[in-house]
């Protein structure tokens, strides 16, 4: 039985696919997270895909933001999706 072992980006190599698109996961997760506020009044209570650093799809449903996407010829792999709501989350455990 093989061991799953977690590898930091450092440790791959310069220029790879996997350590582009890694990096670039990163940078959009990071663009989500500080423009929030900006993201809450232009998109609210929807859903928003972002694609090196812009929105390039959104929609109050999520079908229809994946079909956007389609539509871009874009892989969900490839973007970073979230919803965008000013109204706090509720999470129960």
């Amino acid at each position: 039985m093989s061991a799953i072992r977690t590898v930091s980006v450092d440790e791959l190599p310069r220029g790879s696919d996997t350590a582009s698109r890694f990096l670039r996961f990163e940078a959009d997760c990071a663009y989500l997270a500080r423009r929030r506020a900006a993201l809450e009044r232009r998109y609210p209570e929807e859903w928003v895909a972002v694609h090196k650093g812009k929105v390039v799809a959104h929609s109050s449903r999520r079908k229809e933001l994946l079909r956007q996407l389609q539509e871009r010829r874009l892989a969900t792999s490839d973007v970073v999706i979230g919803f965008i709501s000013p109204k706090p989350a509720t999470f129960i455990f």
